[in-house]
């Protein structure tokens, strides 16, 4: 069962003159990824190093910085892997201290900093699919009804002679709307 984190924190951590400083961020799109890195970098102009990791919507993101290959990145996304989380963006902001570390103590700071903002900070999700499909306004109604009595998200409503809608499914619920409207499972997944 996948997780995902409830809620965005920081932490800071000093190893050997070197400040890490941390960040988990709920985060769902490659977009939402950008703004929220730019935001980082605007925020720490000073910094020798900004890493991170991402999972979303089980596709793996990470980044170095200019560190040692292996170093920071992929100790974040290890430590997004151990915690089985999906649709989270964790940072981890460096600003050297005048000491090198060696790989193994760099290795160790960026995996700690990351475990910061995730332990205990977690919370299970489950993996839902996109249909799309169109009812008479009637049907519509019971399907609202319906989805909100079984924590269903509809959404791209569009109201013609019929409503046309998307709604998310988590798996095996098809039976819930099958005698109500034909549906037409659409390549996008995401986590609530």
């Amino acid at each position: 069962m996948p997780y995902s984190i409830i809620e965005e924190l920081s932490a800071k951590y000093v190893e050997n003159r070197s400040k890490f400083f941390s960040y988990a961020f709920f985060c769902d799109s490659e977009e939402k990824q950008r703004e929220i890195l730019k935001g980082i970098k605007s925020e720490h102009i000073g910094c020798s190093h900004v890493c991170f990791a991402s999972n979303i919507n089980e596709r793996f993101y990470s980044s170095d910085d200019r560190e040692p290959s292996g170093t920071a990145g992929a100790q974040i996304e290890g430590a997004i892997k151990r915690s089985e989380l999906v649709n989270v963006l964790v940072v981890v902001v460096r600003y050297f201290g005048g000491v090198k570390l060696g790989t193994q103590h760099l290795s160790g700071a960026y995996r700690l900093s990351s475990e910061m903002v995730i332990d205990n900070n977690t919370t299970k999700v489950e993996k839902y699919f996109a249909y799309s499909s169109c009812a008479s306004y009637d049907t519509f109604s019971e399907i609202k009804r319906i989805a909100t009595k079984n924590g269903l998200k509809i959404f791209d409503e569009k109201f013609d002679e019929n409503v046309k809608f998307c709604i998310f499914l988590r798996e095996n619920q098809e039976n819930l709307l099958k005698n109500k409207c034909f549906l037409q499972k659409m390549d996008k997944f995401c986590y609530f």
